[in-house]
């Protein structure tokens, strides 16, 4: 987000050798751009729900198939994806897994 607030002060100011966009000093057109990348569609927002109530239930392949069907609508990666993994699955075995390393998140 901070990236996204400097280049846009910076359009509208025409700082640092950016081009004045005309435009960028209202506040609506901010607005408009704030909402096309940063808001939550409500498909989105449905498949993160469904993401979260997921269960593992003995077949872990069943679980992850079912979460990253999900996921493509909100594409979560990295570090927040495999927090969530991780509460799906049961304490025991996060124990069994966290004595190995992997290269991946795949893995």
């Amino acid at each position: 987000m901070s990236v996204f607030t400097f280049t846009n002060r910076n359009n509208m100011t025409a700082e640092l050798d950016h081009v004045k966009i005309e435009g960028y000093e209202f506040w609506e057109a901010l607005r408009e751009q704030c909402i096309s990348r940063f808001a939550l569609m409500p498909e989105e927002e449905r498949s993160l729900a469904l993401m979260k109530k997921v269960m593992y239930k003995g077949n872990i392949d069943r679980s992850l198939l079912e979460m990253e069907n999900q996921n493509t609508h909100v594409g979560m990666s990295r570090v927040a994806w495999r927090q969530i993994v991780e509460r799906q699955v049961p304490r025991d075995t996060l124990c069994q897994l966290s004595t190995e390393e992997y290269a991946t998140d795949s893995d």
